[in-house]
């Protein structure tokens, strides 16, 4: 995964492999629309669409879950066991952006750096 700055947003750009997975090449995220940016254990189970999982290796793509009564849509890329980095977004088409990917901390660092410029 690439990440950069584009104006005012946030451009996640997925690896071949990464887009294989999930099924989208790139998200692009206004910045003033990112609430949080946490290292949280977060799990969530819906219904997948479009997007990849296979049991303690991958979960990517597109989920749809359903918290409080409503419907929530969800970005994921996880393809390891580490604590994910969990971007809340408010007012945006995901309400949420998780990733667990190798170097997941060098990929945080650019990500509060570019959110905090």
């Amino acid at each position: 995964m690439r990440v950069k700055k584009r104006g005012n947003k946030l451009v996640l750009d997925l690896s071949f492999f990464e887009s294989l997975l999930a099924l989208k090449r790139s998200l692009v995220i206004p910045l003033e629309k990112i609430q949080s940016i946490k290292r949280i254990p977060y799990k969530s189970f819906g219904i997948r669409f479009p997007g990849t999982f296979i049991p303690f290796i991958v979960k990517a793509g597109t989920y749809y879950t359903r918290k409080n009564k409503k419907w929530e849509k969800e970005f994921w890329l996880k393809t390891t066991r580490e604590t994910p980095l969990v971007i809340e977004i408010k007012g945006w088409d995901y309400n949420k952006v998780v990733l667990a990917l190798p170097e997941l901390d060098k990929i945080e660092k650019q990500i509060t750096e570019i959110v905090g410029s």
